[in-house]
């Protein structure tokens, strides 16, 4: 399998494979376990029973993390060749799914620009002004100042980025291409 990295497109169909399998093998593995104990001591209390339980915890760590991706889809074609046909300039990264404390929020697509990050959630219950704050400040430990805005129409979405693009006529400096880099990666630690 092809390892894929956060915020390239087809992400999640990899993550989801990825983690259905080891999880399949894992409890495969308990299962084999258990029942070997079974077979071999005709009772389930023994230490093969004990090696089964306490493999079910890192079992559960994948499951838990397949569970994760399960509900979100990839970037649609549409979006992904508008996207890419609206802007040359900046930096897009694709099917993120941002974590916090209270929620988390699926980013199919964004634009990172080297003082602003500007993303679409197709979710109409996002909490947009929550997701604003808690990015920009996710990024402001990394001595970055920047900002953040999420929309919810994936028109006005492709507007807001084919209007910041066209406000730059000359291309962009190879130490801007570093910062926005530099926010991707502080922005990647908030993502599954």
């Amino acid at each position: 399998m092809k390892k894929q990295e956060k915020g390239n497109r087809g992400y999640i169909a990899h993550r989801k494979k990825k983690l259905g399998i080891i999880t399949a093998v894992c409890f495969a593995v308990v299962a084999a376990i258990f029942i070997a104990g079974l077979i071999i001591f005709r009772t389930r209390n023994n230490l093969f029973t004990v090696m089964a339980i306490l493999l079910v915890l890192p079992s559960a760590k994948f499951a838990v993390g397949l569970i994760m991706f399960i509900p979100h889809k990839n970037v649609t074609d549409e979006l992904y060749n508008a996207l890419e046909k609206a802007d040359n300039k900046f930096l897009h990264k694709y099917e993120c799914i941002f974590t916090s404390k209270e929620k988390v929020t699926y980013v199919p697509a964004m634009v990172i620009t080297d003082h602003s990050i500007c993303a679409y959630t197709p979710d109409s219950k996002a909490d947009a002004k929550k997701f604003e704050e808690t990015l920009a400040a996710y990024v402001k430990e990394a001595r970055l100042s920047i900002n953040v805005i999420l929309l919810k129409d994936e028109k006005q979405f492709i507007k807001k980025v084919k209007l910041m693009s066209g406000s730059r006529e000359e291309g962009v400096s190879e130490e801007n291409k570093e910062r926005m880099q530099w926010i991707w990666e502080s922005a990647r630690c908030m993502c599954l």
